[in-house]
């Protein structure tokens, strides 16, 4: 059975994704009943490769992670959403996270061999924040750090 439902605060593994709950603090898919809705919350900064002094890469885990649930998934058509903390102005966040969601969608389909029925990209900038740190609201770097994520979300099915 591949029901996932994570706990923000255990950062035990999720055996069926073979990842730490650190870098997937919530994911609603049901694999035996997938539906509309359910998703998977990412953070990118947590799969960091910093073995590279001169660049700075995902590791190999981050996109394995997104293959490996469209993949099982062959009739769903999933949404890959990428968001960003308030720092900036908001149409300079919008066009930030379309570019990394588009990128990350290009990256999964020419080396991972996701197929393009299977995928939309969208970037929401601050649109869809997690807490309150909006612009002009005080937060700790940690708290903006909550809202810097990629959301691989089903948005429907594929006849």
């Amino acid at each position: 059975v591949f029901f996932l439902i994570t706990s923000i605060v255990s950062f035990s593994q999720i055996p069926e994704l073979s990842i730490s709950k650190k870098f997937a603090d919530t994911c609603t898919i049901n694999f035996s009943k997938p539906d509309s809705g359910q998703f998977i919350r990412m953070y990118p900064v947590n799969f960091l490769d910093t073995t590279n002094s001169e660049k700075v890469f995902l590791d190999d885990a981050f996109y394995d992670t997104l293959t490996m649930i469209i993949n099982s998934l062959p009739n769903c058509k999933f949404e890959l959403a990428s968001h960003s903390d308030s720092y900036g102005q908001d149409p300079k966040n919008i066009n930030i996270t379309k570019k990394r969601a588009q990128g990350l969608m290009l990256y999964l389909m020419q080396q991972c061999g996701v197929q393009k029925k299977n995928i939309i990209a969208r970037g929401y900038g601050e649109q869809q924040l997690l807490n309150n740190c909006d612009d002009g609201i005080e937060c700790t770097k940690e708290q903006h750090t909550v809202n810097r994520r990629i959301e691989l979300k089903i948005i429907g099915f594929i006849e």
